[in-house]
């Protein structure tokens, strides 16, 4: 993958193969490579670590990879992948949460914020990168257990509506799977989330 970026300017990843790559592949394997013409990195499909994002660009920093190629995203197959995505000319947001804030319904107290930077070290455990905005087919709001919209800092379940959301699913699923449904067009991704 690092080689044929040398010749490519735009890949998908999960989070935790870049932190593979960074764990397996030494820095002088890589040393005749230049990473400079890497546009965009998209980071998602599965929870996004802060660990793997600077392991990975520590390690391929020096040969010309820039973190703001970082693009971190939240999607679903029920939502054509997409749903949200950080965009490549702002900063991607750090945020560690209080714990014991964390509670569905409840306004999640922030304890620090930063923004990502490959040559910082982060201080104690819990960051969370935040995945963006919503795209123009998807809207992303945050709901509480009554299905009443929640205030921005509320976590809550995160759904999503829009022309990207799938119309249901085939007969051998049931609508209501117990993870997530699709009822009038919107998403209930089971996931929580606040904004």
């Amino acid at each position: 993958l690092l080689r044929a970026m040398t010749i490519a300017a735009h890949s998908p990843s999960p989070s935790f193969a870049l932190g593979y790559v960074a764990h397996r592949v030494a820095a002088d394997e890589i040393a005749d490579l230049d990473l400079s013409g890497w546009r965009t990195l998209a980071v998602g499909s599965e929870p996004v670590e802060l660990a793997d994002l600077q392991s990975f660009a520590r390690l391929v920093g020096p040969r010309g990879f820039d973190v703001s190629a970082f693009t971190l995203a939240y999607g679903l197959a029920e939502s054509t992948l997409m749903v949200s995505s950080s965009r490549r000319d702002e900063p991607i947001t750090l945020l560690r949460p209080e714990s014991s804030s964390m509670r569905f319904g409840q306004p999640v107290t922030i304890r620090d914020e930063a923004t990502l930077a490959a040559d910082r070290d982060y201080d104690g455990s819990g960051w969370i990168a935040g995945l963006g905005y919503s795209i123009a087919d998807s809207t992303v709001r945050v709901i509480g257990e009554d299905g009443r919209e929640l205030p921005d800092d509320t976590l809550g379940e995160v759904i999503v509506t829009g022309g990207s959301v799938a119309l249901g699913y085939t007969a051998d699923r049931p609508e209501s799977s117990g993870v997530t449904t699709i009822d009038d067009g919107v998403l209930h991704t089971a996931d929580a989330g606040f904004i």
